[in-house]
């Protein structure tokens, strides 16, 4: 026991655990919350120190347990305190609750055991699909916290879905993380939580239901802060961006909430290494504070109609891996992109970007695996000297002003996954692709002819407007292995209805076509 000095947590309920207390635990000091309950324990609760502060739910459901604080003294034999049924649940829900007791973790973490000095978290993961709470809070929830879930067969108490309020009673929380759809916070429980958890450093509530605006208050301690596709609205609060802390910030997916960056150095520039703000209301441009984000490496304001070019000082932000600018409204060259040399992601798809993809020629993009262009006004061949992408995965440039030749760099891409060049003015033949992993390739709306050495793909991707202009637009084409086609056809109402078809194209053979229910 003495190497348990300064535990401050024991949960050990809900197993099989017989005999007495050991009156060693009497000794620990640090001892802050314990939870005995619901095992076979006998004899007398010890006394003195952290063992007068616990109340009756630390030991309940011990037929045999005597002493205080529970009715029946060590002299005594009568006044033993029944199991009780937890709120909200029958005695027939009861007994088939072991049957249907769901996963969850509440993990309390102390200074002992040759563990983190001065680290005290309670972690509570919660990704249930009907989550139902009870508890018996008739404790001090500054010393423990008791709470079950149960997922049982039929029928739902009221209250199911709601994160007990008890849970801001937990002053010395430092990570809270709670990921569920199906779970949401009452009015105004979600501002309490903020105001009295201020030792926070963790807060992930990613799909929780709180349907309120941010309140100014926030634990300085913070370093990670999600509060994606919670249905928060009204304004961001601007001290978010200056807790001095932050590695990582995601509020994306909230629509209805207005961001309005801060227009001089944050606080977070420092710290922050993550930055996703997709898909919330952040009309304007892109500050120049942004530049000062030094220790980016992702930014994801993907959706937030934004507008402008990108300010000079983004340039600066050199470990960017990850960039997300789609569907925007976002302008001028990007010759600049070269910079970011270390790149993975890079997104900027649906904007009103144009030039050309020169700066592809200045670096080696061996990190590379993704890069989408599709949508904007860019212009001229591709570069031919292009090196170093062994990684590329997915490249997307379609519905763009590209012309030239399809440069042999592309064909030769090794780990290639997926390939967009519809809707530009390429021409010229087509290579064999050197890529096993290749799965799709779009190509259509370009001046494109190929061979029986051209594509070897499993599937391939048309569209065409009438499926008697197949023939025309594919006749130099040769599939070994088939091609899906995708044709639109247009009702009286005007609105088109894809369908796709699979088609075998030898290289003399009538086209053929067929879905599940019709041939052609």
């Amino acid at each position: 026991m003495q190497h348990l000095s300064v535990l401050e947590s024991l949960d050990l309920s809900s197993n099989k655990i017989g005999g007495e207390i050991p009156q060693q635990l009497a000794s620990l000091t640090s001892l802050e919350v314990l939870n005995l309950s619901h095992n076979h324990l006998i004899g007398c609760i010890p006394k003195g120190k952290q063992f007068d502060t616990f109340e009756n739910s630390s030991y309940q459901g011990n037929d045999g347990l005597r002493g205080l604080p529970l009715s029946k003294d060590c002299g005594s034999d009568e006044g033993v305190p029944q199991a009780t049924t937890p709120f909200g649940l029958d005695q027939e829900e009861e007994e088939d609750g072991d049957s249907s007791m769901i996963s969850w973790q509440a993990v309390l973490m102390g200074y002992g055991c040759g563990l983190v000095i001065g680290l005290s978290v309670i972690y509570i993961m919660l990704s249930i699909r009907y989550p139902v709470w009870f508890s018996r809070m008739d404790v001090e929830l500054e010393h423990k916290i008791l709470t079950r879930m149960k997922k049982y067969k039929k029928g739902y108490v009221t209250s199911r879905g709601l994160i007990p309020v008890e849970i801001s009673r937990l002053s010395k929380l430092q990570v809270l993380s709670i990921q569920s759809s199906l779970l949401r916070f009452e009015t105004h429980n979600f501002e309490l939580l903020l105001k009295n958890l201020t030792r926070l450093r963790e807060l992930h509530l990613r799909s929780v239901n709180i349907s309120s605006t941010i309140p100014l208050n926030f634990s300085s301690y913070l370093t990670n802060l999600e509060l994606s596709t919670t249905q928060i609205y009204g304004i961001l609060p601007e001290g978010v961006f200056h807790l001095s802390n932050l590695e990582s910030l995601d509020i994306s997916s909230n629509p209805q909430l207005t961001v309005r960056f801060p227009t001089f150095k944050w606080n977070s520039s420092a710290s922050l290494m993550k930055l996703n703000l997709s898909n919330v209301n952040a009309t304007g441009r892109i500050p120049e504070s942004f530049g000062h984000l030094t220790s980016l490496h992702t930014l994801s304001i993907a959706s937030c109609n934004l507008s402008g070019s990108i300010p000079k000082p983004l340039w600066n932000l050199t470990n960017i891996e990850e960039m997300f600018l789609v569907d925007n409204h976002l302008e001028g060259p990007i010759s600049d992109f070269f910079r970011f040399g270390k790149l993975r992601l890079l997104s900027l798809g649906n904007n009103s970007f144009d030039g050309q993809l020169e700066f592809l020629s200045f670096s080696r993009w061996t990190q590379l695996e993704s890069l989408v262009f599709s949508f904007n006004f860019l212009t001229g061949p591709i570069p031919s000297n292009v090196s170093g992408m062994q990684n590329l995965q997915r490249l997307y440039l379609s519905s763009n002003l590209f012309n030239g030749t399809i440069p042999s760099w592309i064909f030769s891409l090794p780990s290639l996954e997926w390939l967009d060049l519809s809707d530009n003015h390429f021409s010229g033949n087509i290579q064999e692709f050197k890529s096993k992993t290749l799965d799709r390739v779009v190509l259509k709306q370009n001046h494109l002819q190929g061979s029986s050495h051209g594509l070897r793909l499993w599937t391939c991707y048309w569209t065409v407007h009438n499926i008697h202009n197949v023939v025309n637009s594919i006749s130099n084409m040769v599939f070994e292995d088939g091609c899906r086609l995708r044709t639109q056809n247009s009702y009286e109402n005007e609105k088109a209805q894809e369908k796709t078809l699979v088609c075998n194209l030898q290289d003399s053979s009538p086209l053929h076509c067929w879905d599940e229910n019709k041939s052609f």
